[in-house]
């Protein structure tokens, strides 16, 4: 619920915030989100829960097409390393999410999620005071973001295709690695560290990415690491013992390279429309993941992990070789 909502509604936040310019609409986001998520420890009650996880995802969806843009419109040397800046930070929470849930139920502490409130106050404070509006274009009348879709078609769609297929893989790899590690019999904590590392890998790959990208270019640099990245994924199902790790560091760092990248990118395609090109970026690839890893998980249970991670390996090239032969270089 909470990564549906939060995917189907970024476009139409996107495009409101556009329109309007409301300074406040990240911070509310940001506020809505934390605040319910620090609800969770103290819930029992299962339909009030999904009630939350709908108020989290409308939270998100309100928050990152508004931040994103905000950033792209003060970071205007170096865009690249400062959208892969803001994105990775968000990228480090989101991997160290579930080891601070770990911690709370390892000390039976679950309703101290209540405290994550009190920093959400602070940020909303500080957002409020020092964030400024930014600028209306005058290409944001629902009829002029029409045109210039229909104009960009082409680009856009490459671009989202790239999303929604890299998603695919990473998503699935970041579900199904501590299985896989538990299917190889490495136990409970080398299975559950390898989404850790995953995450983190994606982290620093999503900063390297965002500066090799101001220097080399966007699409040689999310070209050239999407399709490194097959063969690291491959290589996973190859080996059974720590050189694991390795190649687990290198498929997450590869595959998120990327990330912020295709969002500047998308940027430069609507530049009057930075948070509707936000959503497309982050929105799109949240609910590809959200809907194909059942899938994938199905898969894994008829065919095993092996086959079904060396089948999801071949869409990072894919994705690389689209970007190349269909995107010119700028």
């Amino acid at each position: 619920i909470q990564h549906i909502a939060g995917s189907i509604l970024q476009p139409l936040f996107g495009y409101i915030d556009d329109k309007y310019s409301f300074r406040l609409t990240a911070p509310i986001g940001m506020l809505i989100t934390t605040s319910s998520i620090s609800l969770i420890g103290i819930i029992t009650n299962y339909n009030i829960l999904l009630v939350i996880a709908l108020l989290t995802g409308i939270g998100t969806a309100l928050f990152h097409p508004a931040a994103t843009a905000h950033v792209s419109h003060i970071a205007k040397a170096r865009r690249n390393t400062v959208i892969s800046i803001f994105i990775q930070i968000g990228s480090i929470g989101f991997a160290l999410g579930p080891l601070f849930t770990l911690i709370l139920i390892f000390y039976n502490a679950l309703e101290n999620t209540t405290l994550l409130a009190i920093p959400s106050v602070i940020l909303f404070i500080l957002m409020y005071k020092y964030l400024k509006p930014v600028k209306k274009t005058k290409s944001t009348s629902f009829k002029s973001v029409i045109t210039n879709l229909q104009k960009k078609t082409k680009e856009i769609s490459v671009l989202i295709s790239i999303v929604g297929l890299r998603s695919i893989t990473y998503y699935s790899l970041l579900a199904f690695l501590p299985s896989y590690g538990m299917y190889l019999g490495m136990g409970e904590i080398f299975s559950g560290s390898l989404t850790l590392i995953f995450g983190i890998a994606g982290v620093f790959g999503g900063l390297i990415g965002g500066y090799l990208a101001d220097i080399k270019g966007t699409r040689a640099i999310v070209t050239s690491t999407l399709i490194l990245s097959t063969p690291c994924i491959y290589l996973i199902t190859i080996f059974n013992n720590e050189i694991l790790w390795i190649f687990v560091i290198l498929a997450g760092m590869l595959l998120l390279t990327s990330n912020p990248i295709i969002i500047v990118m998308l940027h430069k395609t609507l530049p009057d429309n930075k948070g509707l090109a936000s959503s497309f970026g982050q929105g799109f690839g949240w609910i590809w993941g959200a809907l194909t890893v059942p899938v994938i998980g199905i898969a894994i249970d008829l065919f095993g992990f092996n086959i079904i991670f060396q089948i999801i390996s071949i869409i990072p090239i894919l994705s690389g070789l689209l970007i190349f032969l269909k995107l010119k270089k700028n």
